[in-house]
Order: C-alpha cells, then structure tokens, then sequence
C-alpha cells in the first residue's frame, strides 16, 4: 500500500492477475511506465499487461465453456463473446491512458486553485510548507496527490526541502502549463520579500494562471470538435440507421444474425465503444469554480439504495411485457407491438424516478450552496471593510448578517453567531461536525475561506481585512474565468445536446415506426404465401417461390417485436451516457445537477421515442388498410 493514499481497485486487480508475468513489449512498456508514474499507481508495466492479457482469455474460456455446457456455443455468441473480451482487453490495457488523460484534462482546474489556495495560506503563514499541506487537504485530484507525496517525501527525509519537492511537482506538469511552473517560481520567492511586495508577487501568480487558463480553454474547445463529430456520426446514427438493413442482412446470414447477437451488439458493444471514446475526449470539465460535495457515507447509502429499488421495479414492471413479446412469438400486432414500446417506457421512467428520488432533499441544499459560492467573493469584500474597524472576529461575525442582507451567504453567519451565543468557539460555530454552521454545506471553497478567517484570528482584524481583499479578488477572477469556460464549452457540445434531446429518440422513434411497418406487411404477406406453398407444389412454380420466401425466412431469424426492445435500450444507454459526459463537462463537481440533467434528458427522449414509434406505428397501419389491394 502507498503511504500517502490508499490503493485502487484497479491496482488490487493488477495484483492479483499480475503474478502470471507476461513479457511486455519494449515500446508498450515505455508508455506504460511513463503513464503509471504519471497517475501514481503501486503498479508495474508487466502486471497491467499481464492484467490486460489474463482477463479477457479467461473471461472468453469461462464464456465458452458455460455457453457449451448450456448448449449455446453458436457461432453468434462465440463471436459476440469474442469481442466483448477485446474490448475488456482494450479497456484494461488503455486504463492508464483513460486515467492520464483525464488527470491532465483536470489539472487547469486544479492548477488555479492550487495557486489560490496557497496564496491564500502564505497570506495567514509565511511557510511553504504550511501552505502545501493547505493546498493538498483541498484538493481531490491528481495535483493535490503530488503535493501529498512532496510533504511526504519531506516529513520521511526522502527530500530536504518543501521548495525542492515543489520544484518536482512543478516540472512534472510543465508540459500542459508553463505558467504553473512560473506561479510556482513566484510563490517560493514570495516568502523572502517585504510584505508590500510579497502581496504583489502572490496576486501577480494567481492572475498569471487565471490569465492563461481562458487561452487553455479556448484550445480546450476546438479540440473537442472532431472526435464529436465522429462520436455522433458512428456512435449515433450509424448504428441506429444499420437496425433498418439488420433484418434483410439475417436471410443471407442466418448463423450469425441472430437476436441474440443484435442484443449483444446493440446493447453491450456498441455501448461499450462510445463509453471508450467518451471516455477518451469527454471526460471532465477542464476548469470549474465550484466545488461541492457530496460524499459523505449518508449519500453513498442512498445511491445503493435507489439503485435497488430501481432494479426492483424495473424487473417488477418489465416481466408481464417481456412475457407478452416472448410468449406471442411468430405473431404480431398492437398487443406486441406496445409491450415491446413498454420495455423501453418501463426502463426509462426507472432512470427518471431514480434520479429524482436521489436528489429529492439534496437539490435545495445543492442550489444554496451554487448562490452561496457565487456570492462569496461580494461576502468576502463586505467582511474585509468590516475587519478595518479593529473590532474583534467575534463581533464581526455578528454583525456580518447585516451588512450582507441582500445576500443568502449571511444564512451561514447568522447560523454561527447563534452558535457562539450558546457558548461554541468561532471554529466549531462554523466546523462543528454536528452543529457547525457549514455541516449542511459541503464546499469546500467556502471551507477554505473561512478557515483562513480563523486562522488569522489571532493576528487580529487589519490582518483578516488584508487577507479577505486578496481572497476576494481571487474569487472574483476565478468566477470569470468559469463565466468564460461555461460560454466556450456552450459551444461546443450544443451539437451534443440536440443529439441527446432530438436526434437519438427522433432517430431511435422513426426506424421503430418503419420496421413496425415492415413487420404488418410480412405478416399480412405470411398468410398467403404459406397457402401458396402448399398449393403449388410442382416444379414450374419452385423458382416464384423461392424468390417470394425470403419473407418466410425472415419469420424463422428475427423477431421484430425484439427489434424495437433493442432500438429503444440502445437509445436510452445512448442518452444516458450522453447526458453524464454533458453533465461532466458542464457542471464538474456537481453531482446533484448532473443526475438531475440525466433524468430530464432520459424523460424527453422518451417521449420524442414513443411519440413516433407509436405514432407511425399507427399511420403505417391506417394506410395498409385503407389500402389492402397492394398486397
């Protein structure tokens, strides 16, 4: 185990898969090296390789095997099996790029506030290492873990100086900031000089990487337009347009498509594929001012908890249709056509009402703590102009309330001073874990600016006034790089949005409707070519026939009523997944507001879906039978 963090269940794997040692080819084990430094895994190249071998051979032999004893060895599962362990193989093998690519897509958010935080410390203690620590306790990811390494190769006499681990770290990521590098230079630097150029040399660091940040972004953005091209070409439309051609192409190879293998693709590959390409370029918001959380053991219950209820109905309400579909098979008309439609409704109303229950009583506190962000750095100015009347932090506190009367954040102070009235101290007022005025607040910039208020309580007023002025202006800095990166992003991904609230159900709804209709006029054709079959059985009609049976054979491959089960699952794991790398890049730490877009885009989408599914369904029926002669 790490001394400075815990393993991951990625490298548990490696562990245990890795003792089987598979040599590891000189160029792949480069690259994995560098990305496994790189991410801080207690890894080798040989064990992830090993890992990445072992598990998809075993996985396609027990498949193999179960499917054998089963009787289910057909060549569509065999090759079903066969890629979803290549993709097992690929998801494996590539981790430690996934886990690279989204560190460094990260780091421009915790980079800034790296910066801010450290700045923030220097201004209550002039001491690198004191400021380090700070900075490291705040941050979640990648970064905050190199620093917690630097203070432990410092506090273990595995390096001399905090300055010399600083160095490190800052040289590490030279290549996706060089500002960093340069705020770094200045922060070190900013602990021998007078005070009035100290505070110039830190706003001097924290405007450098807020400045570059906004050009960062705009790369960012440009970026991302080509693989989403792609991803909404070959993820989307491709596949849902290749569902129409799925039924002729079954006649001329019935061995391999089969249901079962539409349902493997459909459902589990093709799925898989644009989760590792979203995963690739979509993966996180680059730069995000807010910084809530939710992780507590309460919240991590009540995810456990909706997710079995979910299952539950999904089974309870999902069993009568499929019984329906499966139990009618060989026949079709509305009853099969509106249970296999009802699969699709049942299972979306499922994503809907799981991600309504679990943030019922959580989006009021999460929407507080948004408005309460947003007015910290205008919370932070009034409190400054009131630390320069000398009165003690106390008082202040109590008068905070009113001078921020236009503002909810005076909700938290009010909520203190009530504390220090029965007796609690200005820290636990605020960091009491069961009465503290920010229990139900969870963020952690808000937490950090009160902090320095108390940590600065002892150097009395004038110094808090100091240190609120600067923290202000940080914020507000910060605040309008995040401005700016919501306006870029909009951008960008507005294509992505059209594709999840119209173009997938719209598409997914249309081709349901068509090979709806091709299902009533095979069926109305069934009829009468099985009584031609038998009627004319001599050779001069064989040819005719043979050329007509394409329709019989059509019966004897695929059902369709599966067809649009299929259509409608694929198209909500489509609009889910969309939905959640949207949600990542739009809101980044806020998780309420991204389970709450996934409901509200899984919701329209499905009844854009049924809409036309249904609603086709019906014209093409209407039609054929006000014309019954074409047939």
């Amino acid at each position: 185990m790490s001394e400075y963090r815990k393993l991951t269940n990625f490298e548990k794997f490696c562990k245990i898969f890795g003792k089987i040692k598979i040599p590891v080819p000189k160029f792949f084990e480069k690259r994995l090296k560098e990305e496994i430094d790189f991410c801080h895994f207690e890894v080798t190249p040989s064990e992830v390789f090993s890992t990445s071998i072992i598990v998809p051979t075993v996985f396609f032999f027990i498949s193999y095997l179960i499917l054998y004893f089963f009787g289910f060895a057909t060549i569509d599962f065999i090759i079903s099996f066969l890629l979803l362990s290549l993709i097992i193989f690929y998801f494996l093998f590539n981790y430690t790029k996934f886990q690279t690519i989204y560190y460094r897509s990260k780091f421009s958010s915790e980079m800034v506030l790296s910066i801010i935080y450290m700045s923030i410390s220097l201004q209550t203690t002039k001491n690198l290492e004191v400021a380090v620590s700070f900075a490291a306790n705040n941050l979640r990811g990648l970064l905050g873990l190199d620093l917690k390494r630097a203070l432990w190769n410092v506090q273990t006499g595995k390096s001399i100086s905090i300055s010399e681990e600083l160095s490190k770290v800052a040289e590490k990521w030279r290549k996706e900031s060089e500002e960093f590098v340069d705020a770094i230079s200045l922060l070190k630097s900013s602990i021998n000089l007078s005070e009035d150029k100290f505070h110039e040399t830190i706003n001097e660091a924290v405007e450098m990487v807020l400045k570059k940040t906004k050009t960062r972004m705009k790369d960012y953005a440009l970026n991302l337009k080509t693989p989403l091209s792609i991803l909404t070409n070959f993820g989307v439309f491709l596949p849902l347009l290749l569902m129409i051609f799925l039924p002729l192409a079954s006649i001329f190879l019935p061995d391999i498509i089969k249901t079962s293998f539409i349902y493997i693709l459909y459902l589990i590959i093709l799925p898989s594929i644009i989760y590792l390409l979203l995963r690739q370029h979509f993966y996180s918001r680059p730069y995000s001012y807010h910084q809530i959380e939710f992780s507590s053991i309460e919240h991590k219950n009540r995810k456990i908890m909706v997710t079995i209820f979910s299952l539950l109905f999904i089974v309870v309400l999902t069993t009568p249709l499929l019984f329906i579909v499966f139990s009618s098979k060989g026949e079709f008309g509305d009853k099969q056509f509106l249970a296999s439609v009802g699969v699709t409704i049942s299972i979306g109303l499922t994503i809907f009402l799981a991600s309504y229950f679990y943030r019922f009583g959580l989006e009021e506190t999460n929407n507080k703590i948004l408005v309460f962000e947003d007015e910290l750095p205008t919370a932070s100015y009034q409190l400054a102009s009131l630390c320069r009347t000398g009165k003690p932090i106390e008082r202040i506190i109590e008068e905070v309330p009113t001078h921020l009367k236009d503002l909810s954040i005076k909700e938290i102070f009010s909520k203190a001073s009530e504390k220090m009235k029965y007796g609690l101290s200005l820290e636990k007022a605020f960091f009491d874990e069961n009465v503290g005025a920010l229990r139900s607040y969870n963020s952690r910039m808000i937490k950090v600016v009160i902090k320095t208020v108390i940590d600065l309580a002892n150097k009395g007023s004038l110094a808090i006034s100091r240190a609120l002025d600067s923290i202000a202006r940080f914020l507000e800095d910060a605040k309008d790089v995040n401005k700016f990166t919501d306006e870029i992003l909009d951008e960008v991904t507005s294509d992505m949005k059209i594709i999840v609230y119209i173009f997938a159900p719209l598409s997914a709804g249309i081709i349901v409707g068509l090979l709806s209709m091709l299902a009533i006029v095979f069926y109305t054709f069934v009829a009468p070519l099985q009584e031609l079959e038998r009627a004319f059985t001599g050779k001069e009609y064989k040819t005719t026939l043979e050329a007509m049976g394409w329709l019989l054979g059509l019966s004897k491959t695929i059902y369709l009523p599966e067809f649009q089960i299929v259509i409608g699952l694929y198209m909500i794991s489509i609009v889910v997944m969309l939905s959640y790398f949207l949600g990542e890049l739009k809101y980044g730490e806020d998780e309420v507001s991204k389970i709450k877009d996934i409901g509200k885009a899984v919701l329209i989408s499905l009844i854009i879906y049924c809409l036309f599914s249904v609603g086709l369904y019906y014209i093409m029926k209407l039609i054929i039978s006000a014309y019954p002669i074409i047939l």
